[in-house]
């Protein structure tokens, strides 16, 4: 993403420079999602359910300020 951004400059493209980093936010998610199944397929279901839900169902991508606090207790 710094790389994407790092070229920015007042000439630049900001829709070109939005979607490579659009594409570096798929490309992250696309990871966490096989990592995740690949952790799944590995515990019994038992042991899946003892995970915590932030494991068990990440959240990826931009949060809202407002919504970052919405999860913690």
């Amino acid at each position: 993403i710094r790389g994407a951004a790092g070229g920015l400059d007042a000439s630049s493209d900001r829709q070109a420079v939005l979607a490579r980093v659009r594409a570096q936010f798929a490309l992250a998610r696309d990871a966490v999602t096989r990592s995740v199944d690949a952790i799944h397929s590995a515990l019994t279901p038992e042991q899946w359910n003892r995970l915590p839900d932030s494991i068990r169902n990440p959240r990826v991508g931009p949060r809202s300020a407002a919504g970052s606090n919405n999860n913690r207790n």
